[in-house]
């Protein structure tokens, strides 16, 4: 799979079936504390999250199953002074909320819930 659009779906799945989109949100859950986890675990969740194809809402539909709006919006609140982990916990919400589809209006709402307007 090179650097051309299908190499980088097949290498997004391959990661997603790997675990890392649960595995981005462990390591945000148990280091609460440590901003640039935050911030390196947002910016991952979202370059996976990235894409409107029908292979993108699979993957933003897993990231929102596997608590990724939640993980970012709580780094959100405990990190509110440091900039990198909040730009990129909105990268997480922005990519996984894309859309006009079904599917970006449901994870737009779980956003919501989640308390990203907050």
């Amino acid at each position: 799979a090179g650097t051309d659009a299908v190499g980088l779906v097949q290498r997004a799945q391959r990661v997603v079936d790997a675990g890392a989109l649960e595995a981005a949100v462990r390591a945000m859950d148990g280091h609460g504390a440590h901003a640039s986890v935050q911030e390196g675990a947002c910016w991952a969740l979202g370059n996976i999250c990235a894409g409107i194809d029908a292979a993108g809402g699979q993957r933003r539909v897993r990231a929102v199953d596997a608590g990724a709006l939640e993980a970012a919006v709580r780094a959100m609140d405990r990190h509110w002074a440091h900039a990198g982990a909040q730009v990129a916990a909105c990268w997480v919400i922005r990519n996984i909320c894309v859309g006009k589809d079904a599917t970006g209006r449901e994870c737009a709402q779980r956003a919501a819930d989640a308390g990203a307007l907050e």
